[in-house]
């Protein structure tokens, strides 16, 4: 799930095999993408155009999302068994990265070429990021480490900036701070990480977990860093001073899939579900699927609809809307204001 650069539009793949765009204010569906052969697993808009790419276990499409037009770039990976986890575009649209078997593919979106170059690992990667000035690209999975490349003004360079080791298992997710000078890494093994971008070295090692580290996201400022694990809890850290304490925490009923602080960082949205059941799985007894929290009041509200584990959120712009995806096949978006639900049709 991603919104359109200017926030207005809300797009989703689906298992179907197809991408929708829907309306973020009346919820309305805008368009249908169909093309791909088998179910998209991963979307992302192309900043400064209007233009988005979805990706299949076999293919990446790149669309117009005015005419539906669309692009067939290739190959996501290098094995259907193990299809790509994650893609990511660059903050100026050129670059579109691939994460899957054996490292990170690399596109250029204006060409539609596939680069020569390749971010090799050693296993499968789950997950890839661009810092926010798109000179690094970071990536994790399967092999314990976290890769990090310069990749300026378009270009890979061959010079690797850093292998950074220090987990004990898989790495389930990454963040960048904001200003992109620390880089965040969540494993299985219930630890977060704390790396120098400018020394490749750790700074802190956040203990306070109990299972896998599964979701992270840095406030706007970069002050505050939250992360979700599958022990069911939400902790807060304070990024700004040395202690390896969080400052906050807050509990699920079930695993915490996914963690998102608003533009403004006045509210952290938390979601939840059963990891165990997969995709199209229902759960009547959910109690609270997603918390919305005040950082200001400290006050807390459960936004309840969906029956299904919760896997995404993602606030509007204005943050005075969240959007939420589940296993239960179906899209909400939420009225901050009022704890309110849409679903989009």
């Amino acid at each position: 799930m991603t919104f359109s650069p200017d926030g207005q539009m809300l797009v989703a793949g689906s298992e179907d095999r197809s991408a929708r765009i829907w309306d973020v204010r009346s919820g309305r569906l805008v368009r249908k993408l169909g093309g791909h052969r088998g179910a998209i697993l991963s979307v992302a808009a192309v900043p400064g155009t209007q233009e988005l790419v979805s990706a299949d276990g076999n293919d990446v499409i790149n669309w117009d999302s005015n005419t539906g037009r669309m692009r067939v770039l290739g190959i996501s990976t290098e094995s259907r068994s193990q299809p790509n986890a994650s893609i990511a575009v660059s903050p100026e649209g050129r670059i579109l990265a691939v994460g899957g078997v054996g490292g990170v593919r690399l596109w250029d979106l204006k060409s539609s070429s596939l680069l020569k170059t390749k971010i090799r690992a050693e296993s499968h990667v789950e997950v890839v990021r661009f810092s926010p000035d798109g000179d690094l690209i970071a990536s994790a999975g399967w092999s314990r480490a976290v890769s990090v490349w310069n990749c300026k003004a378009g270009k890979l360079s061959h010079r690797l900036r850093g292998i950074l080791h220090g987990h004990k298992k898989w790495v389930d997710s990454i963040a960048f701070s904001p200003d992109g000078t620390i880089l965040a890494s969540g494993g299985q093994d219930a630890k977060i990480k704390i790396w120098d971008l400018s020394s490749g070295k750790c700074r802190h090692t956040l203990e306070g977990h109990s299972g896998h580290v599964n979701a992270l996201a840095f406030s706007r400022d970069g002050r505050l860093l939250a992360s979700g694990s599958s022990d069911h809890r939400v902790l807060i850290w304070n990024m700004n001073e040395d202690s390896t304490s969080p400052i906050l925490e807050n509990r699920h009923s079930l695993p915490v899939t996914a963690v998102a602080f608003s533009p403004s960082g006045n509210f952290l949205a938390s979601a939840s579900g059963d990891t165990s059941a997969g995709p199209g799985a229902h759960h009547t007894h959910m109690t609270d699927g997603i918390k919305i929290w005040n950082m200001d009041s400290g006050t807390e509200r459960n936004l309840l609809g969906h029956s299904g584990l919760v896997s995404t959120l993602q606030f509007a712009i204005d943050e005075d809307l969240l959007v939420s995806t589940s296993w239960d096949g179906t899209i909400r978006i939420w009225s901050i204001e009022g704890a309110r639900s849409a679903q989009a049709d």
